[in-house]
């Protein structure tokens, strides 16, 4: 009895196993196929800095996020925003922050969003981390031809 319980088991877990891939074979494909149509909005954002942390203490230490910039879905820009300084006591200071993003292309294949930001000076945990320039970029574009979907 306990060795046709186990094997049932198995066959369930396996039905399981089997329907969860079936299901992401799906989602692919629906995926690719939307891949092919035209880019109508876009999204986009940057942060120079966000602090949200719990101490030792258990005291609990914000700050930002600052600056920020959005990008509308309609596209545009270069958006972009900055700040001259942030300053957590004990914890974080820093220089300059500047963050920017962009997108068009909307209605083609060729849509694309790009957004950045960057701090100066950067000075962490009193000095255990330090940098001149921390700066960071992420960009996506869609491309899609009749023979092949990004």
């Amino acid at each position: 009895m306990y060795r046709s319980e186990v094997a049932g088991g198995l066959r369930l877990r396996m039905f399981h196993l089997s329907v969860a891939c079936l299901a992401a074979i799906a989602c692919m494909s629906v995926l690719a196929s939307s891949a092919m149509a035209d880019v109508t909005e876009v999204s986009g954002g940057a942060i120079g800095e966000s602090v949200d942390v719990r101490t030792l203490l258990g005291a609990q230490v914000t700050s930002g996020p600052l600056p920020t910039v959005t990008l509308p879905a309609a596209g545009g820009g270069p958006f972009t925003n900055s700040a001259l300084s942030a300053n957590v006591p004990n914890l974080l200071s820093v220089g300059v922050l500047n963050v920017s993003t962009e997108g068009g292309n909307l209605g083609s294949h060729q849509g694309f969003a790009a957004s950045s930001a960057s701090v100066a000076n950067v000075n962490a945990l009193g000095g255990l981390v330090t940098a001149t320039v921390i700066g960071s970029q992420c960009s996506q574009t869609a491309t899609a031809r009749p023979d092949r979907a990004r």
